[in-house]
C-alpha cells in the first residue's frame, strides 16, 4: 500500500492527500466568510432588536455543529432584521428571507447524505448565496450608529 504525502508534514499527514487538504481550506476560508458576514450584519442591527449576540455566528466554524447552529442562527437573523424594519414602519421587507434561511438550514443538513447530496449541496450553494445577498441589502437599508 502506497501512502499518499499529505500538505502539512511527510509523517503526521501521510494518510491525508493533497486534495483533503485543499477542501478543509476551502470549507473553513468559506464557513469564515459566511460567519464574518452573519456577524457584520447582527452588529448592525441595534441592541433591542438583536435576537443574538454577534459573537455566537462563530459557532458556525465548528464542523458537526454548524447544520444544528444554523437553524439557530439565520432565522434569528431574519427575526432580528424584521423586528427593526417593524419598529421604524418599514414592512415592505417581508419575512427578511426567514424561509430562504430556513431551507438552506435543511439543504445544507441533508447535504451530508449520501447520494442526496448531490442535490442538496449545490441547493445549498445556491440558498446560502441568496440568503447572504439579501441579508447584506437589509443591512444597508439599517441606518449606521
Amino acid at each position: 500500500m502506497r501512502l499518499v504525502y499529505g500538505c502539512v508534514g511527510v509523517h503526521m499527514w501521510r494518510i491525508i492527500p493533497p486534495a483533503w487538504c485543499v477542501v478543509i481550506l476551502a470549507y473553513f476560508v468559506s464557513q469564515g466568510l459566511v460567519c464574518a458576514l452573519l456577524y457584520s450584519c447582527f452588529k448592525r442591527i441595534p441592541e433591542p432588536y438583536r435576537q443574538q449576540r454577534p459573537g455566537m455566528v462563530f459557532l458556525l466554524l465548528i464542523p458537526g455543529i454548524n447544520f444544528i447552529w444554523n437553524f439557530r442562527v439565520f432565522p434569528l437573523l431574519s427575526e432580528s432584521y424584521k423586528a427593526y424594519f417593524e419598529s421604524v414602519g418599514n414592512v415592505e421587507v417581508g419575512d427578511c428571507g426567514r424561509e430562504v434561511g430556513l431551507v438552506y438550514c435543511v439543504c445544507a443538513a441533508v447535504g451530508t447524505v449520501r447520494l442526496v447530496g448531490a442535490f442538496a449541496g449545490p441547493a445549498a450553494l445556491v440558498l446560502i448565496s441568496w440568503y447572504m445577498a439579501k441579508a447584506w441589502r437589509l443591512r444597508g437599508a439599517i441606518a449606521e450608529r
